[in-house]
């Protein structure tokens, strides 16, 4: 019974520990968005600053789901995974609209459009 019980608390540490992560890396990443989004050509580089400490948020968030892969149940491993690969395209897709800003720099149509995820709602 006492086995059965500290399995329990394992599990439920490493499920906190993920939802931690995981919340931190989606702020990192919501502010990363938004230096980008904000940032003129000459204001790229702070935005690359808040985009290296997404990415390290993200990779925090990775290092929690390698434990709940393998204390978690199967509904639970797959739902991390599911997170796991929302943070990573956020991240790729981050890093791939911070390249087409950069190559644009300097002319009028230097940004693409705000990604839906971390723009305002319009309001009718």
């Amino acid at each position: 019974m006492e086995h059965h019980r500290w399995r329990r608390e394992v599990r439920q540490a490493a499920y906190s520990a993920l939802i931690t992560e995981a919340v931190a890396a989606e702020e990192g990443l919501r502010r990363a968005w938004t230096a980008l989004i904000a940032a003129g050509p000459v204001d790229l580089d702070e935005a690359m600053e808040r985009m290296r400490a997404a990415e390290n948020l993200v990779g925090a968030a990775r290092r929690a789901a390698s434990t709940v892969a393998v204390e978690g149940s199967t509904a639970v491993v797959e739902s991390a995974d599911a997170l796991m690969t929302a943070l990573g395209v956020a991240l790729a897709d981050l890093f791939s609209w911070h390249a087409d800003s950069v190559r644009g720099a300097g002319t009028e149509t230097w940004r693409p459009d705000t990604p839906r995820m971390y723009s305002k709602p319009e309001r009718g």
